[in-house]
C-alpha cells in the first residue's frame, strides 16, 4: 500500500476535516493534566459515532496521524520530549469479571478481528483475543502507540501499551527495540477505548496481555492463516530486526543483546519480552539452541548445569558434567575449568546426600560480615513426613516415624520470592481481585508476576504451584485435572494470598521479603504448640524440628510471631482462611474485654518509650517494670502465656536496663520472656534471649552465678545444635558473648 499524504490531505471528507492539522503539542504538566482529566470525563460518558468508526479503522487516516506524529516528535526539543520516552504511564487495571479465571485457548474459536473491535467499542472483549502485525513505526505519548492491522488487511487501529517498562531509566526513540517493525501481536482480552483526544485505539493496560512473534514464530503457532496485505510502502525503509540478520547464530546472539540492553536500561518488559529470566526449563532450552549453533560455548554450558541443578536433575547434571570435562580437558580457560570443577562436586555431593553439612546449615544463619554461595546448598524436598487430610484445616504434615528435635526436615527453594531488592516484573502484573486481603505481605503483585510468568513459559510448573490451595472456593486442583497447565491469574493470587511466607509486618526496608515455597505451604500454623522452626536465607528456605516429633504426630509452624496481639494473629488467619484453637488462642479469646482493654492500654504506653528515653530519663525503666508487673497479675492463671513479654518493647526495656547496669533486674525479666518463649515454641527469639541472659550473669560476680552462668551456656550450646545443627550459630548471635566467656574459661566450642 503507498500513502500519497498531500493526495489524501486534498481529498479528505468534511467529516474528517479535523485530521488536517496535527495533533497539539503536550507542553508543561497542566496540558498533560487536562488531557489526564478529559481522558477520565471520556471514560466515563463516552460518545462513539459512526463517522469516529470510520475514521478511527481508515487504514491509510492512521497510519497518517502516526506518521505526522513520529514527524514532530523528532523536531521536538522541549524538556518533555527529551524524557524517558520508553516509560509509560501505570494506569488502573481492569477488575476481571466473576468467573473469569485468565485463561483461554488461542484457538480459530476465540480470535477476533479489528472489524469485531470496531462493533464493540469501549467493551473489553474479555476471553477473546486479537492477532494483528505492526505496520508502523512506534511512538509515545502517554502510552507506547503503533499501528496494526489483521489477516484480513483492509482495517487499521492503533495499538497502546500503558505500563510497559515503567521502571526505565534510558532515554530512547529507537522504537525498533521495542516494538519492530512487522512483529506479529496477539492482544487478549481486546479493549477497543475512547481517547480524551477524541480518538478510539486499541488499549492494553497489562502487558501480560500482549504476546510478541517473529514471523516464523507466527507461521508456526498459524500454519493456516495467510496476511492479505503488506507493509506500507511509508516503512518499507525499516527492516524488522530478525530480517536483518541472515543466520540463526546472528538472531540468537541479536536476541540475547537486546535482552541485556533492556535489563540495564530498566526496560524490564522489553527484557522479559527478548529472554526467560529464572525460568530453569527455558534456560536449559535456550542455552541447548545456543549449543546447537555452537556446541563449544562454554556459556551455555553452564548455565545448562546450573539450570538442572535448580530443577533437582542432580545425576543428569553429573552426566552432562562429565561429558563437559572430558571434551573440553585442557582446552577451556583455567577459570572456567575451577567453575566446572566446582559444579561437578556439588552436582555429586546433591546426587548422594541426604543431610546438611554444618557448613551448609550456616548459611541459614543471617550473617552480616559474609555471603553465602547458596547454589552450593543440597536440597532435601522430601523427608520423614507424608500429606494427609486433616480435620478443619484441609491438609496438613504428619511424621511417618519418631524423629529426634533438631532434625533438617527441609531444604527449598522459593517458587516466587520477593525482597525489597528485588528486580520488578512487569510481564505479567496481578488484577484487583476483591478477594484481596488487608493483610497482604510486601510484594504480592510481584510474586504472583513471577509465578505467572514461569507458567507461560513452562506449563509444566502447573502441577507444582496449583497443588497449593487457593482458598475454600477454589481448592487445590489435582494432577489430572484438565486446566492443570494453564494460567490461571486469579487462582494464582489466591495461592500467593494465602500461602506466603515472610517478614512480620513490624519489619522495615531491606529485611522485608515474602515468598511462596511449596512444601512448607503444607504445613499447618499453631500458636502455642509449633514444633518446627524455619527460616530463610535468600530465597531458600530451611525447617527443622524444635521438639522430639512422634510417628503420627501433626507437624506444625508459627506463620505469624505468637506474641503478636491477639487480634492482629486474627487477622493473620483470616488471610490464610483458617482459625487457629490452640491453647493460646482459646485463652486469648475466653478473655474478658475488661482485662484485654487493660492490657491493650498497658502495652501502648510501653510502646511509646524508646531506648533513648530512657537514656534521658531513667525514672520510666521503673514506671515500664510496674506495667509489666501489672501484665504479669494480669496472667497469673498463666503465666507462661504472657506473650507480651515477647514484643520488641520488652526486649528494648531489657537492654536499657543491662545500659544502667541493672543486671539483676534484667536476668528475672529476661528469665521471665524465655519461659513464654519456650512454652509457645518460639525458640529462635528464645536463643537470643537467653545469649543476653548469660551476659547478665557475667555481670554478676558471684559463686552462684558462675554457677547458673556455666548452666544457660550448656543450655545455649543445645539449643544451637537443636535449631541451627551447629555451634557456630553462638558466634553469629553472639561474637562478643563468647570472647568473654573466655574471661571465666568458657569455650563454647569446646
Amino acid at each position: 500500500m503507498s500513502i500519497n499524504i498531500n493526495e489524501l490531505m486534498k481529498n479528505l471528507p468534511a467529516s474528517l476535516s479535523s485530521m488536517r492539522s496535527p495533533p497539539g503539542e503536550i507542553n508543561d504538566i497542566n496540558q498533560l493534566s487536562t488531557l489526564l482529566e478529559l481522558e477520565k470525563s471520556n471514560i466515563e460518558n463516552p460518545v462513539v459515532t459512526e463517522d469516529k468508526i470510520k475514521l478511527c479503522t481508515n487504514k491509510e487516516l492512521v497510519i497518517f496521524g502516526q506518521l505526522q506524529y513520529i514527524q514532530q516528535n523528532k523536531t521536538r526539543s522541549s524538556a518533555l520530549s527529551a524524557a524517558t520516552i520508553t516509560k509509560t504511564s501505570t494506569t488502573t487495571l481492569h477488575s476481571l469479571p466473576e468467573n473469569y479465571a485468565g485463561n483461554f485457548e488461542l484457538s480459530d474459536n476465540n480470535r477476533v478481528g479489528l472489524a469485531t473491535l470496531a462493533k464493540n467499542p469501549n467493551t473489553v472483549l474479555w476471553g477473546k483475543f486479537l492477532l494483528c502485525r505492526i505496520i508502523s513505526e512506534a511512538s509515545k505519548v502517554v502510552g507506547i502507540e503503533t499501528v496494526v492491522d489483521d489477516p484480513v488487511g483492509k482495517l487499521g487501529m492503533k495499538l497502546a501499551l500503558y505500563n510497559y517498562s515503567v521502571e526505565s531509566s534510558v532515554a530512547t526513540t529507537n522504537f525498533q527495540e521495542v516494538l519492530p517493525l512487522g512483529m506479529y501481536s496477539v492482544v487478549r482480552n481486546p479493549w477497543w477505548k475512547s481517547t480524551a483526544s477524541g480518538g478510539i485505539v486499541i488499549r492494553c493496560d497489562n502487558p501480560a496481555e500482549v504476546d510478541f512473534m517473529s514471523e516464523k514464530e507466527f507461521r508456526r503457532r498459524f500454519p493456516d492463516l495467510n496476511w492479505k496485505s503488506q507493509i506500507p510502502s511509508a516503512f518499507r525503509h525499516i527492516l524488522p530486526f530478525w530480517d536483518q540478520y541472515s543466520t540463526d547464530e546472528e538472531r540468537f546472539n541479536i536476541l540475547r543483546t537486546s535482552g541485556n540492553k533492556a535489563f540495564v536500561a530498566k526496560r524490564y518488559t522489553d527484557a522479559d519480552r527478548f529472554y526467560t529470566y529464572e525460568c530453569l526449563q527455558q534456560a536449559i532450552l535456550w542455552a541447548e539452541e545456543g549449543l546447537k549453533l555452537d556446541g563449544t560455548n562454554e556459556k551455555c554450558h553452564y548455565r545448562k548445569v546450573k539450570a538442572l541443578l535448580g530443577l533437582g536433575h542432580h545425576e543428569q547434571a553429573v552426566q552432562v558434567l562429565t561429558d563437559i570435562l572430558k571434551k573440553f580437558g585442557e582446552d577451556a580457560s583455567a577459570e572456567k575449568l575451577k567453575e566446572f570443577e566446582k559444579l561437578m562436586k556439588l552436582a555429586q555431593g546433591r546426587a548422594s546426600s541426604a543431610s546438611l553439612t554444618k557448613s551448609q546449615l550456616m548459611a541459614f544463619i543471617p550473617q552480616q560480615k559474609s555471603s553465602i554461595d547458596t547454589t552450593l546448598l543440597p536440597l532435601i524436598e522430601d523427608g520423614p513426613f507424608t500429606l494427609t487430610n486433616v480435620a478443619d484445616k484441609g491438609r496438613g504434615v504428619h511424621a511417618t516415624h519418631d524423629i529426634p528435635a533438631g532434625t533438617p526436615l527441609l531444604c527449598t527453594r522459593a517458587f516466587g520470592y520477593f525482597t525489597q531488592n528485588s528486580i520488578p516484573s512487569e510481564l505479567y502484573l496481578s488484577h484487583n481481585f476483591d478477594s484481596k486481603s488487608a493483610y497482604m505481605k510486601p510484594g504480592h503483585d510481584q510474586i504472583v508476576a513471577q509465578i505467572a510468568n514461569k507458567i507461560r513459559m513452562e506449563p509444566s510448573l502447573g502441577k507444582v504451584i496449583y497443588a497449593l490451595t487457593a482458598g475454600k472456593d477454589l481448592g487445590h486442583l489435582n494432577q489430572d485435572h484438565g486446566h492443570i497447565s494453564c494460567l490461571d491469574m486469579k487462582r494464582i493470587d489466591r495461592i500467593v494470598s494465602i500461602n506466603w511466607f515472610g517478614t512480620d509486618e513490624l519489619e522495615e526496608g531491606d529485611r522485608q521479603y515474602s515468598g511462596i515455597w511449596v512444601m512448607p505451604s503444607f504445613f499447618n500454623h499453631s500458636c502455642s504448640e509449633a514444633n518446627v522452626v524455619w527460616y530463610v536465607y535468600e530465597n531458600y528456605m530451611v525447617m527443622r524440628t524444635t521438639t522430639q516429633v512422634k510417628k503420627g504426630d501433626e507437624m506444625l509452624v508459627h506463620y505469624i510471631n505468637p506474641g503478636r496481639d491477639f487480634e492482629k494473629r486474627v487477622n493473620c488467619f483470616k488471610a490464610h482462611e483458617f482459625l487457629c484453637t490452640c491453647h493460646l488462642c482459646r485463652l486469648d479469646s475466653e478473655e474478658s474485654a475488661l482485662v484485654k482493654n487493660r492490657r491493650t492500654e498497658i502495652m501502648k504506653q510501653v510502646h511509646n518509650w524508646s531506648k533513648k528515653d530512657y537514656l534521658v530519663d531513667p525514672a520510666k525503666i521503673g514506671k515500664s517494670l510496674k506495667l509489666i508487673k501489672i501484665l504479669e497479675d494480669l496472667s497469673k492463671s498463666n503465666p507462661t502465656y504472657n506473650t507480651c513479654l515477647l514484643h520488641n518493647s520488652i526486649k528494648i526495656l531489657c537492654e536499657s536496663l543491662y545500659g544502667v547496669g541493672q543486671y539483676e533486674r534484667c536476668a528475672y525479666l529476661l528469665q521471665s520472656c524465655l519461659r513464654v518463649a519456650d512454652r509457645v515454641g518460639d525458640g529462635v527469639y528464645g536463643f537470643i534471649l537467653r545469649i543476653n541472659l548469660i551476659r547478665c550473669h557475667m555481670e554478676i560476680i558471684v559463686d552462684q552465678h558462675i554457677f547458673e552462668l556455666k548452666k544457660q551456656v550448656d543450655i545455649l550450646k543445645s539449643e544451637a545444635l537443636r535449631l541451627f545443627g551447629c555451634l557456630e550459630a553462638i558466634s553469629v548471635f553472639g561474637e562478643e558473648t563468647v570472647m568473654d566467656l573466655k574471661r571465666f574459661g568458657i569455650e563454647i566450642f569446646e
